[in-house]
């Protein structure tokens, strides 16, 4: 069982992500003129809201499958790598550094 450490860049990174979705689904349902945007942009944040822990339990769920990782950089302290998942429709890369059984989340790219 590995311990996984988040660093603040990577959940900066998500939180960012997730505010640019609502917004990008404001400015959709806003522009339509449709009866009842306000509840749809409701229903889309509440989605939304729900990716981002979505997104966390999928990265620590497939960190305990070693072999999905894609290792980049070995040396005798630690092992970069890269883990790719699929959340929806969004391919999300995760960067990480293992020591041992000690996992650095350094970054997560959309």
């Amino acid at each position: 069982m590995y311990k996984i450490f988040y660093e603040e860049v990577a959940l900066i990174n998500v939180d960012s992500f997730i505010e640019y979705l609502k917004k990008y689904y404001k400015n959709i349902y806003f522009d339509t003129w449709l009866v009842n945007e306000e509840q749809i942009i409701y229903w889309y944040n509440e989605s939304t809201e729900k990716l981002f822990d979505e997104i966390i339990d999928t990265i620590d769920w497939s960190i305990e499958k070693w072999y999905l990782w894609n290792i980049f950089e070995t040396n005798i302290k630690n092992e970069k790598s890269k883990l790719i998942i699929n959340i929806r429709s969004y391919i999300i890369k995760v960067i990480i550094n293992r020591i041992d059984k000690d996992v650095f989340i350094e970054d997560i790219l959309f």
